[in-house]
C-alpha cells in the first residue's frame, strides 16, 4: 500500500508477504495474544511503520486512524487448518505436519513449542533465526526411499524427525517468502490450541489471546517449556511407551492421553475416553 506525505511515498504492508521477515515474529505474536482493537493495531503500525519517526510525530490524529483501518489483516485468516500439503524453496519440495498432530513425534511436538516460544519471548536471539528453526522442525521432504504400502508407514510424507538437521536446515529458510512463514507459523499455533483443548494435561501452557503485551512479556516461558518437558519423565516411570527416548519418539497425540489418564489418575478422576479426531487433509 502507497502512502504519500509530503510528496514522498512510503510502503505500508497490507498483506504478509510485505512484512520485513525480521518482524513477522513480532506481529505474529501481537495478532495471537491480542484482540483487534484500535491500542493492538498502534502496536502493529509501530513494529512495521515505514515513515520516519520525525515525520509520524507530526500526523493529525485522523491520519492516523486512517493508518490503523489497513491493518485489520493482521487478525485476518484467509483459510484455517493446513494452509498447504508442501511448498518449494530454492528447488527441494517440503511437506508440511498432518492436521491434528496425526503424525507428529512428541519430540518434534517440543522441539517446535520451543522454537516458537524463542520466536516470540527471547530477545537475545534474532527471531528471523528462531522462526526458520521452527520451519525447520515442521516441514521437512519426502525420504527418498518412502514407501506408502509399507506396513510401518505411519503416514506421514516427511522424513523422520531429526533434531540435529534442524540447525542446518534453518539457515535455507532464512530467506523463506514470509507469506509462507506467517501460514506455517498460524498454523502451528492452531494446532497448539487444539491440543491443549482437546487433553487436560496442563494449565495455559500459553498466554491466552486476550493477554495484553505489557503482560505477556512477563510470562514464564522458560519455566513452562522446561514443565512441557518433563512431560516426558512422566510418562516413562509409568512405563507406557517405554524408556524417555521411547517416549519421544511417540506420536504426540498418544502422550497426551496417556498424561490425561495419569493425572485424572491422580486426582481419583475417572479414566479419560480417548478423544474422537476427524483429520481434514488440506486441499
Amino acid at each position: 500500500m502507497k502512502i504519500w506525505l509530503n510528496d514522498i511515498e512510503y510502503t505500508l504492508a497490507d498483506n504478509w508477504k510485505q512484512v520485513p521477515a525480521d518482524r513477522v515474529m513480532g506481529l505474529l505474536r501481537l495478532a495471537h495474544e491480542q484482540p483487534m482493537t484500535e491500542r493492538s493495531k498502534l502496536d502493529a503500525l509501530q513494529l512495521i511503520n515505514p515513515i520516519p519517526p520525525r515525520i509520524f510525530r507530526k500526523l493529525v490524529p485522523w491520519q492516523v486512524n486512517e493508518l490503523l483501518q489497513t491493518l485489520d489483516w493482521v487478525w485476518e485468516k484467509k483459510k484455517e487448518g493446513r494452509p498447504c500439503t508442501h511448498f518449494e524453496h530454492r528447488g527441494v519440495m517440503y511437506y508440511t505436519p498432518m492436521p491434528q498432530f496425526r503424525t507428529t513425534t512428541f519430540a518434534e511436538y517440543l522441539t517446535g513449542v520451543a522454537y516458537l516460544f524463542q520466536a516470540y519471548y527471547d530477545t537475545d536471539t534474532p527471531r528471523e533465526l528462531s522462526a526458520s528453526r521452527l520451519v525447520a522442525t515442521l516441514c521437512r521432504p519426502m525420504p527418498p526411499d518412502l514407501n506408502r504400502l509399507a506396513p510401518q508407514w505411519s503416514g506421514d510424507e516427511r522424513e523422520p524427525f531429526n533434531e540435529h538437521v534442524v540447525e542446518i536446515r534453518a539457515k535455507e529458510f532464512l530467506d523463506l517468502p514470509t507469506g509462507i512463514l506467517a501460514a506455517i507459523v498460524q498454523y502451528f499455533v492452531d494446532e497448539l490450541k487444539w491440543l491443549y483443548e482437546s487433553y487436560d494435561v496442563f494449565d495455559d501452557p500459553i498466554p491466552k489471546r486476550n493477554t495484553p503485551v505489557e503482560a505477556a512479556g512477563e510470562y514464564d516461558w522458560r519455566d513452562q517449556l522446561m514443565e512441557m518437558k518433563n512431560l516426558r519423565y512422566v510418562v516413562a516411570e509409568e512405563r507406557i511407551f517405554g524408556t524417555v527416548p521411547e517416549v519421544m519418539k511417540a506420536p504426540v497425540n498418544e502422550v497426551f492421553d496417556a498424561l490425561e489418564r495419569i493425572k485424572n489418575k491422580e486426582t481419583g478422576g475417572r479414566p479419560a475416553t480417548s478423544n474422537p479426531q476427524t483429520y481434514d487433509e488440506a486441499d
